[in-house]
């Protein structure tokens, strides 16, 4: 479970990356992206009412690179 928490929001990365470095956000959808962070909020809460911190971590660093790709597509 650990190798999740860790690799699941390090995939997001190269992405974030590329955002960033080349100031485009062409070819990404908002509303998928938004609907990301929906999802891993939900599931950071469903880890915090079971009281499991490894969906919890995961989830909630996934919701935060999904924002950090958001604001990405709303700069560029």
């Amino acid at each position: 479970m650990y190798g999740v928490g860790i690799f699941a929001p390090l995939a997001l990365v190269p992405q974030i990356i590329q955002i960033y470095t080349t100031k485009s956000s062409a070819g990404l959808a908002l509303p998928t992206w938004l609907l990301f962070i929906v999802v891993n909020t939900l599931w950071a809460i469903y880890g915090v009412v079971h009281n499991d911190k490894h969906i919890f971590f995961a989830n909630l660093f996934m919701a935060l690179f999904n924002t950090v790709v958001v604001v990405g597509v709303l700069m560029y």
